[in-house]
């Protein structure tokens, strides 16, 4: 087995000069940039032409769809906004009922019926969200021009316009006579 030597006592380690910064001149600078471009725009050549002819594939396919093709393609599109119209409409609804019942409404589903041919003017987001503003400014409006479907304080419904408090008759005066006739002895308590 042999034993390792060990190093030369007499090497001893280098220490590093520091380098003076590099300058350039607005010529490099410019060649730099160039060499650069010119790498970068290598990588990309023939990027268009490419893109030409998948747009042309795109368009023969078009062409080349049956009638059965296009007619399922139109199917599909239009069954897609079907759905989507009536899940917003669900959706718009929803909101309208929670509206309705935070404002106090006797039954928050009446202000659904009552304003389901507004819906269609507010807007709901791709994610679902519905336009909270403008169901509430709908909500308001027929709060106010259907007081009846509020609760009021006390917690009876706004009577229908017309409604009221209903006052008894006025007296004809066949009950006082009544009277009259039992306090005397003429008629029989009821």
């Amino acid at each position: 087995m042999s034993t390792p030597t060990p190093p030369a006592a007499s090497a001893s380690p280098e220490t590093p000069q520091p380098q003076a910064p590099q300058t350039f001149n607005s010529d490099d600078v410019e060649r730099i940039v160039k060499d650069r471009l010119d790498r970068e725009r290598k990588k990309f050549e023939g990027f268009d032409e490419l893109k030409a002819k998948a747009q042309k594939y795109d368009e023969i396919e078009a062409q080349n769809a049956t009638e059965l093709e296009k007619a399922i393609k139109k199917a599909d599109a239009e069954a897609r906004a079907d759905v989507s119209a009536k899940t917003n409409l669900r959706l718009i609804g929803a909101e309208a009922k929670a509206a309705a019942a935070a404002m106090g409404f006797n039954d928050p589903a009446d202000a659904v019926i009552q304003l389901r041919d507004k819906f269609s003017g507010i807007k709901v987001t791709d994610d679902g969200d519905v336009d909270e503003e403008a169901v509430k400014a709908l909500i308001d409006q027929l709060a106010k021009d259907k007081p009846y479907l509020v609760k009021t304080d006390s917690g009876r419904p706004t009577p229908l316009p017309g409604q009221g408090q209903h006052q008894t008759p006025p007296n004809s005066g066949r009950d006082q006579a009544m009277e009259q006739a039992r306090k005397r002895g003429f008629a029989k308590a009821e």
